[in-house]
């Protein structure tokens, strides 16, 4: 399963800083990445970018670099954090449908991308040019605000609504959601992670762990059971990431602090 290193960064941040106050050394995150293939100076990019972004800060000690979440990150993190650990990960927040419209000048790609990103993370797909649609009643200030710079530049209209079922409902999910390509996240997930090997180191594995989970989490849009096919695989994946992580957490944090000797 191919896992971005960024997405590594982010289970790593989530289950190892987030519940510290100290600052970690950046060999602990260039030695757990390494067990992925990630090359060095990438992780050392991501980090930097990491700091560029308000998320990370830094402090030497001697010859030692360390690491520390921001308050902007603990904020962003929480959020990603409450949603991992969620009871029901794959409820609908409320009830109708949340629209979201844009507009961003072709000069700010990158805060379009960032837009789009936060947006689907929070269960949004683009339903027609302009327009976005996710199931729910969300907080799109919150989703945006938190997150983007320069959000006052994008020119957002928020709507919230109800669909009329016999017109609408299945056909917007179908255009907007690619629904078999879910199922099949869901199923690649529960086959890895339904009985974790151990094999690896455990803060290596859970981070595994996580990172799958979290781009699990990103391609499911909680959409409401009637809008779903039947016997849809959320429940089986949300007990698999459960069942998983209680193996994985304790040895991982033993591990981890060992290190920290």
């Amino acid at each position: 399963m191919s896992r971005r290193p960024e997405q590594l960064a982010l289970a790593f941040l989530g289950e190892f800083l987030l519940p510290r106050s100290e600052r970690i050394p950046a060999g602990m995150f260039l030695a757990t990445l390494s067990g992925f293939g990630v090359p060095e100076l990438t992780t050392r990019s991501v980090l930097n970018r990491m700091k560029e972004r308000g998320l990370l800060d830094d402090e030497r000690r001697g010859r030692t670099l360390l690491f520390g979440l921001t308050a902007q990150a603990r904020q962003i993190v929480g959020d990603a954090d409450r949603r991992v650990r969620a009871e029901f990960p794959f409820a609908p927040s409320g009830d109708g449908w949340t629209l979201v419209s844009f507009t961003i000048p072709e000069s700010r790609r990158e805060l379009r991308h960032r837009i789009r990103t936060a947006l689907t993370w929070a269960g949004f797909a683009s339903l027609r040019d302009g327009v976005w649609i996710a199931p729910g009643d969300i907080d799109v200030r919150n989703v945006i605000g938190t997150t983007v710079a320069g959000v006052s530049e994008a020119g957002i209209t928020v709507f919230r609504g109800v669909s009329l079922d016999d017109l609408t409902d299945r056909r917007a999910v179908s255009d907007a959601w690619d629904l078999e390509g879910i199922r099949v996240a869901h199923d690649g997930f529960q086959q890895r992670w339904t009985a974790p090997t151990g094999s690896e180191s455990a803060v290596q594995e859970i981070v595994a762990l996580l990172a799958d989970w979290l781009a699990l989490l990103r391609s499911d849009p909680r959409l409401p059971n009637n809008q779903l096919p039947e016997n849809w695989p959320a429940d089986a994946s949300s007990r698999a990431f459960a069942q998983a992580y209680a193996v994985l957490h304790p040895l991982a944090q033993a591990e981890f602090d060992a290190r920290l000797v």
